[in-house]
C-alpha cells in the first residue's frame, strides 16, 4: 500500500511541477511580446550602466552621506 501511494504521490508532484513551470514560461512569454520595445531596451542597458556611487561627481564622490545613512526624523 505504501509504494503504490509513494508511486502515485511522485507522479501528481512531477506533473504538478510541469504544469507549474509551463504555466510560468507562459506568462514570461506574454510579458515579452505585450512589452514595448524601448522599455525592453532600458531594461537590457540597465545592468551595463555603472552604479551612480562610481560616476565622477556623485555624491559619494564628495564625501556626503549615501541616502537614508543620516539620523532618522521621528
Amino acid at each position: 500500500m505504501l509504494p503504490d501511494l509513494a508511486t502515485s504521490l511522485s507522479t501528481t508532484l512531477a506533473v504538478a511541477s510541469l504544469l507549474f513551470f509551463v504555466a510560468v514560461y507562459i506568462v514570461v512569454a506574454v510579458r515579452v511580446f505585450r512589452a514595448d520595445p524601448d522599455e525592453l531596451a532600458a531594461h537590457a542597458r540597465m545592468a551595463l550602466e555603472p552604479p551612480l556611487s562610481s560616476l565622477p561627481g556623485s555624491r559619494a564622490d564628495r564625501g556626503a552621506a549615501p541616502p537614508g545613512a543620516g539620523p532618522s526624523r521621528g
